[in-house]
């Protein structure tokens, strides 16, 4: 598990107490963005003491950093829709401290579904790949499934423009590559897909995954 570098913000000089209430099934993550693992699952109703927050990615999404009953230290992405808060000082709780982003693990990445792909006579997905880590990518593979039952897995061997390449172009720290799954299924229907990324040619260590769902 990565190694959560310890807050410095400067506190505020009034105590500020609020509690973020979950309205979902949420992960509370071991740090501020979707690459790390989740700490644990809030469930509907559940409670966690409000610290401070932080921001993440192009898009800044916030992350609040919360204090859970058991002492345990963890991150939740805010959601209009799922994320609640109360206490004394819910309405101003956006005024709690700003933490610095901790630095991210040496494999660290996002994915995310970028639409569909014609290529020629073949179709498929398109996703897009984020490299936050420290380390090139040089090796990805993409597995998807509908409902549990069969699975197609892709290499990168496909630009946008569906020329093919032996390998795979290595995704350089702070970079994005679009990569297809040419085995797309009926639109209109959720798929789970898991994508695995190293460091290496042939998927030689170190290496990390992530699963997640996408509705073409």
């Amino acid at each position: 598990a990565p190694t959560l570098l310890p807050p410095t913000a400067t506190p505020t000089s009034t105590l500020i107490w609020a509690a973020l209430v979950a309205n979902g099934n949420l992960y509370c993550r071991q740090g501020p963005a979707p690459y790390y693992p989740a700490e644990v699952v809030l469930r509907p109703g559940d409670r966690a003491q409000v610290l401070g927050s932080t921001f993440f990615g192009p898009d800044q999404e916030r992350y609040w950093f919360v204090a859970l009953s058991d002492t345990r230290l963890c991150w939740v992405r805010h959601s209009d829709r799922f994320v609640a808060f109360e206490g004394p000082d819910a309405n101003v709780v956006a005024d709690l401290p700003v933490y610095p982003t901790p630095y991210p693990p040496e494999m660290a990445f996002t994915v995310v579904y970028a639409g569909r792909a014609e290529c020629g006579s073949r179709r498929g997905w398109m996703f897009t790949i984020t490299n936050y880590g420290s380390r090139a990518i040089e090796s990805v593979e993409i597995k998807v499934a509908q409902g549990g039952s069969g699975a197609w897995p892709t290499y990168i061997e496909w630009w946008r423009d569906c020329q093919t390449r032996s390998g795979g172009p290595a995704i350089q720290p702070g970079h994005s590559l679009l990569v297809t799954v040419l085995a797309a299924g009926p639109a209109g229907q959720s798929y789970t897909a898991t994508a695995r990324v190293c460091a290496q040619d042939h998927f030689g260590e170190p290496c990390a995954e992530q699963t997640f769902s996408f509705r073409p």
